[in-house]
């Protein structure tokens, strides 16, 4: 995947990197303006703990967008999630409901601020 990114050469920087609570290697903090990630949270490839490290690398006022299946849901929205929502270092500004998000399967849209 990063080979035919790279053959692109639409990108700036290419990291291949495991999705979690640690540091990635190669970001630094309030590097980014936001992250969109889709499909992520299906069979939990990631989990809600990568908010964590999500919240540090996106700087204040930043937007994470996440597109997950209903089945998939309840993975993003652990208790990691309601921790930096209480905490109000995430604020949820958007959710809908995605018809036929994939595989006739609806899912949902969530837009999330970093404060």
């Amino acid at each position: 995947m990063l080979t035919h990114a790279e053959e692109r050469g639409a990108y700036n920087k290419l990291i291949c990197a495991e999705i979690g609570t640690k540091p990635i290697p190669g970001v630094s903090k309030d590097e980014y303006d936001a992250i969109i990630c889709a499909g992520g949270f299906s069979d939990i490839q990631i989990t809600d703990t990568c908010l964590i490290e999500w919240t540090k690398i996106v700087k204040r006022g930043g937007i994470i967008c996440i597109v997950v299946s209903c089945r998939s849901l309840h993975v993003l929205e652990g208790e990691t999630l309601k921790y930096l929502l209480q905490c109000k270092k995430l604020e949820q500004v958007e959710k809908y409901q995605v018809k036929d998000y994939v595989h006739g399967e609806d899912g949902y849209f969530v837009a999330y601020k970093v404060l």
